[in-house]
């Protein structure tokens, strides 16, 4: 039996590592909790190096919801081109569904905050938010990062 488990756990880990999507920060909506702000720091940076950065959130809840994420993104150097797309899923370990049309930052100024908005009810239970930088040297550090679930 602890073989089985073994491998069972080894070949999860394979199929975590195989798919490349890693997940940098997690932030967990305890309970009822619809609300939540993550604490990042200027470690929290997207590069052309690490081209794909991504936030999951884990909402506890047992109903359909709508969403909101308050996302502040500075441009530290270069010319960043970001991508930015709100993906959900049901089940960890699921394939991630995309929510809506990505966002493109393209940094004019040194720093942007804008809101994705989903009004769209969904039942899922694991959210992320996907970075993926496209522009060759440049860097951003993803300075705010809010979510708000609106619970049908």
């Amino acid at each position: 039996m602890k073989k089985f488990i073994f491998i069972l756990a080894l070949v999860f880990i394979i199929i975590g590592t195989a798919t490349g999507q890693t997940v940098d920060r997690n932030l967990y909506l305890n309970n009822d909790a619809t609300y939540g702000n993550l604490s990042l720091t200027a470690a929290d940076a997207i590069t052309n190096t690490d081209q794909i950065y991504i936030i999951q959130i884990e909402g506890k809840h047992n109903e359909r919801a709508t969403q909101d994420f308050k996302i502040k993104l500075s441009k530290v150097s270069g010319d960043p081109d970001i991508s930015v797309q709100l993906q959900g899923m049901k089940f960890t370990g699921d394939t991630p569904t995309s929510i809506g049309d990505a966002i493109v930052w393209k940094a004019t100024t040194a720093d942007t905050t804008f809101i994705i908005s989903n009004a769209t009810l969904n039942s899922y239970r694991y959210y992320q938010v996907y970075f993926d930088a496209t522009a060759v040297a440049q860097s951003s550090t993803i300075d705010t990062f809010k979510a708000k679930l609106y619970l049908n």
